[in-house]
């Protein structure tokens, strides 16, 4: 059994590692878990006699819901909303809000594309191009990709996209593309032409750039994730270029009719993004949690100069240019293996040729390698609560982010990023692999869910990673659902 305890990022006021994140562990987290599976919990409730702005529960039974410093009870029975403006769905012209029987938009899912889907009682199929939904005030603007109509069942469903699924298939052609001596965002621009770009990432320098057979989304979703961003195709014609874990719209959350709380699987001990040669530069420590006045070891293995972060109170170079000598497994995929560390010398390769940290062992699943390698020793130590160790080590080719003993590194590798870039990726691919824990929540409509980046609940905050919006008519019911990261605890 393992203990299932949440990861608190604090503010990087205090730390500079990982530039706005800094990571400490909930000591009162008591859940277990069974090795190698998630701890999923899931919460239900409604509300009852509750009103503010303009929302109002209607046919609930027991007085329940949550807000802000109250308990879970019960699960919701139906819920209906008023609206100022109320809700409007179009096909081209045609009104047929009278005939939605249910629908969704999902403005941030899985994919870069936002997309709606609704379903109308009809006997008729109902044709057209665009599918308009207007929830008070605020339209979203869909081209409508599939409809399919049911005769037995009198009810038609219909699916469609924003307009910027135009640059990729089944609309776009394939081309070949090369950039020289471009900003990121030019590159960007030329390719989504007759789009408007919301970039609001670091722009950067690109020297060569080069691809075949590709979409021009492809080229703007290759261009974006190396600058550590990523796409989101909102329905309002623009082509939106953002970290995922901006904070320029929060949503205060006090009402919340469902929650669920999910720790992932912990995958990896940190990342690694190559945007150069790959120089083996890795560091490992003795310890996975930082406690007061105990001293952690880190291990820096490189051949070439580096810069050391950590979320320390203190830390000092404890010994430098320490020679190891190294008995490796080595696995073989495809002929090759590599080396973990960065190799000064091979002693016994079994008769295998070795080059910089990659073995030629054609024929063969394992070998064993022995050789020197050569690090740095460093001592970490906090003073107050106990910390996961995060430590950052950049060089010129590579940056590294660790949390706890560094063992296991997800390498990511872009030749288009650069030492900036390369920490914001760092920082997106780490949250995915270090088993933070998702907050889901459901809440009654409000405009200004839609438009969140981040959302504060009395259960933690988070970064958006999903945003959906869902309806249906007798009575007219429409929520948000949101699902983000949780990077804070209350």
């Amino acid at each position: 059994m393992i203990k299932n305890c949440l990861i608190d990022l604090e503010s990087h006021k205090k730390h500079k590692i990982l530039g706005a994140l800094t990571a400490t562990e909930d000591i009162r987290c008591k859940n277990e878990i069974a090795e190698g599976l998630y701890s999923k919990k899931a919460i239900n409730n409604s509300i009852d006699s509750y009103k503010e702005k303009r929302f109002i529960a209607r046919n609930t039974i027991n007085e329940t819901g949550i807000t802000k410093n109250t308990k879970i009870r019960n699960a919701i029975e139906s819920f209906g909303v008023l609206l100022k403006q109320g809700m409007n769905v179009k096909i081209d012209s045609i009104d047929v809000t009278g005939i939605v029987k249910n629908g969704n938009i999902s403005l941030i899912g899985d994919g870069i594309y936002s997309s709606a889907t609704i379903e109308i009682a009809t006997d008729k199929p109902v044709f057209g191009n665009t599918l308009t939904i207007n929830i008070d005030d605020k339209e979203y603007s869909f081209t409508i990709e599939e409809s399919d109509f049911d005769i037995k069942g009198h009810r038609q469903s219909i699916w469609g996209r924003p307009e910027t699924a135009r640059l990729y298939e089944p609309y776009a052609l394939k081309q070949d593309y090369a950039f020289k001596n471009m900003m990121a965002k030019d590159i960007v621009l030329s390719v989504a032409v007759g789009f408007d770009i919301d970039w609001q990432i670091d722009d950067w320098f690109i020297d060569i750039y080069k691809k075949d057979k590709a979409y021009p989304m492809d080229i703007i979703k290759e261009i974006a994730e190396a600058g550590g961003g990523v796409v989101r195709c909102l329905p309002d014609r623009k082509i939106h270029i953002v970290y995922p874990y901006a904070e320029n719209n929060t949503a205060d959350i006090d009402l919340i009719l469902n929650l669920q709380i999910e720790k992932q699987i912990k995958r990896f001990d940190g990342v690694k993004v190559i945007f150069g040669d790959d120089d083996g530069t890795i560091a490992t420590s003795d310890k996975t949690i930082l406690k007061p006045y105990e001293w952690a070891t880190v291990k820096v293995y490189s051949k070439v100069p580096y810069t050391i972060q950590t979320n320390a109170d203190a830390y000092y170079k404890a010994r430098s240019g320490v020679v190891e000598r190294i008995t490796e497994k080595v696995k073989c995929t495809n002929g090759k293996g590599e080396i973990s560390k960065p190799v000064l010398k091979v002693i016994d390769s079994g008769g295998l040729k070795v080059y910089g940290k990659t073995v030629l062992c054609e024929g063969c699943d394992v070998v064993s390698v022995v050789y020197e390698t050569v690090y740095d020793e460093w001592k970490l130590t906090k003073y107050k609560e106990s910390v996961a160790i995060f430590c950052s080590i950049e060089t010129q080719n590579s940056v590294t982010l660790t949390n706890g003993q560094g063992n296991n590194i997800k390498e990511v590798k872009n030749s288009i990023a650069n030492s900036n870039t390369a920490r914001k990726i760092a920082i997106k691919e780490l949250a995915k692999v270090i088993g933070l824990q998702k907050i889901r929540v459901t809440t009654p409509y409000d405009n200004d869910f839609c438009s969140a980046d981040r959302i504060k609940t009395e259960f933690g905050d988070g970064y958006v990673t999903k945003n959906i919006i869902t309806f249906a008519s007798n009575p007219l019911k429409i929520l948000n659902k949101m699902e983000a990261v949780i990077w804070r605890r209350p």
